[in-house]
């Protein structure tokens, strides 16, 4: 989380939304009791905003906290970076058990270290979060934005493909001699677990294209990771980024 490499680090210029917020209160038997609920589509996008505006990984998670009680879990693996395009291991924090059942979301970053050159980007661009094992997704929501006014921040819901190994998004991206819409972004999986308590692995991975290549389709149909299908075997790439371990994932 808040990974911002290259270009992406300018455009966040924003202080900690937290600072002007009322933290979480505590109920009466000493349990945190969250402003707004992480699990819902709204509460998501409210994460990724949390994020978004944190100078750092630790305001980050102090935010989170203080707001939604969220827990970190898992530990984080670094970066992937192919061509211009990084994508960093996810954030995945606890956040309530609900009807017996523990619920997590999953946030995945991705950064352009450098604007695209003036090159058509007429081409979907993929977003991914996959697991190990199978999960039941609960809600989800992408945000990205360019590193200037002239791209602001974008949200939707609209899925490519969801399934129990993980989900995608294509976003049409708006592209102009400095700047593109899909320049920096993260997007948020809430999941519940599924069969026998044990370790699940949750990566995320980014799919690029420029010139005329397309996407045409963007599944996750197993454990394997990410499927691409794209219109031509030149001006592509899939950076997988590294994977973040959580234990005691039970359905």
């Amino acid at each position: 989380m808040v990974r911002r490499t290259g270009i992406a680090a300018l455009a966040l210029l924003t202080v900690l939304a937290a600072s002007a917020a009322a933290p979480a209160r505590a109920d009466a038997d000493g349990g945190c009791v969250p402003e707004f609920r992480a699990d819902t589509g709204r509460g998501a996008a409210r994460v990724l905003d949390i994020v978004a505006d944190a100078p750092d990984e630790a305001a980050a998670d102090r935010a989170l906290a203080e707001q939604a009680c969220l827990v970190r879990v898992g530990g984080t693996a670094g970066t992937a970076t192919t061509g211009p395009v990084a994508v960093a291991a996810p954030d995945v924090y606890w956040i309530a058990t609900v009807a017996g059942k523990d619920r997590w979301v999953a946030v995945t970053d991705w950064d352009f270290t450098a604007v695209p050159p003036p090159y058509a980007m007429t081409g979907a661009q993929g977003v991914v979060t996959w697991f190990s094992r199978p999960v039941t997704p609960i809600t989800r929501v992408v945000h990205h934005s360019g590193v200037t006014s002239q791209y602001p921040n974008v949200s939707s819901e609209d899925t490519e493909f969801e399934g129990p190994y993980g989900l995608s998004f294509l976003i049409d991206p708006q592209t102009s001699a400095t700047d593109t819409d899909v320049a920096t972004g993260r997007s948020a999986l809430v999941f519940q677990g599924t069969g026998a308590c044990g370790n699940l692995t949750a990566r995320g991975a980014f799919a690029h294209t420029w010139s005329s290549t397309d996407i045409t389709g963007l599944t996750v149909p197993s454990a394997a990771g990410p499927s691409v299908s794209w219109t031509s075997t030149a001006n592509r790439t899939l950076v997988n980024g590294p994977s973040t371990t959580v234990s005691g994932v039970c359905g």
